[in-house]
């Protein structure tokens, strides 16, 4: 009874200490992570400014700037189920309102620009962005990673089920099989 309770209580412990430093600190250093690429894309950004390739008020600019300082800023609101529940209002309003997605704007603004090469740079710094969020998303979410290892571990059981299951029917396919072929046999 108490090697039960002793054990119990360990993998209780050893649950909470995995929580706090998930939360208190892995947490944490990659939120640092994700903010500092962020600051390398921004970069990149005021660097097409700084070589008078764009103008700091052109409205391009300027909606990919607020867009970049706002993900920043907002970063540790960033979570799976946060994530989610933004996708499923945007599509629930999408199909209500007919409304386009909210960086739309940004875009059509960056469409306009007349220079091609200027174009391409700020849709390359909007889809880095764009790829950095679900991707901090899902390295700092205890849930997904916990849902990810869960799907790995099925779809890698799922072949060795699947075998056993074809196994198992082409057994009773024989067994059908020879059932049939002596069921003439039986003593009258």
């Amino acid at each position: 009874m108490t090697s039960a309770i002793f054990y119990m209580s360990s993998i209780v412990f050893s649950g909470v200490a995995i929580f706090a430093l998930w939360q208190f600190g892995l947490k944490k250093l990659m939120l640092d992570d994700f903010r500092d690429a962020l600051f390398a894309v921004r970069d990149r950004l005021y660097a097409l400014a700084q070589d008078g390739r764009i103008s700091c008020s052109a409205p391009a600019y300027r909606s990919v700037e607020v867009f970049i300082n706002r993900t920043i800023r907002y970063a540790h609101h960033f979570t799976f189920l946060s994530f989610a529940m933004s996708v499923w209002h945007m599509q629930e309003a999408s199909e209500r309102e007919n409304a386009g997605p909210p960086s739309e704007p940004m875009f059509k603004q960056v469409e306009a620009l007349k220079d091609e090469d200027v174009k391409r740079d700020l849709i390359s710094i909007i889809e880095e962005v764009s790829d950095l969020l679900p991707r901090y998303i899902a390295k700092s979410s205890l849930m997904f990673m916990i849902g990810s290892l869960i799907y790995v571990v099925f779809r890698s059981v799922s072949p060795i089920v699947a075998r056993s299951k074809q196994k198992a029917v082409e057994t009773f396919e024989v067994e059908a099989y020879r059932d049939e072929k002596f069921s003439h046999y039986s003593p009258a």
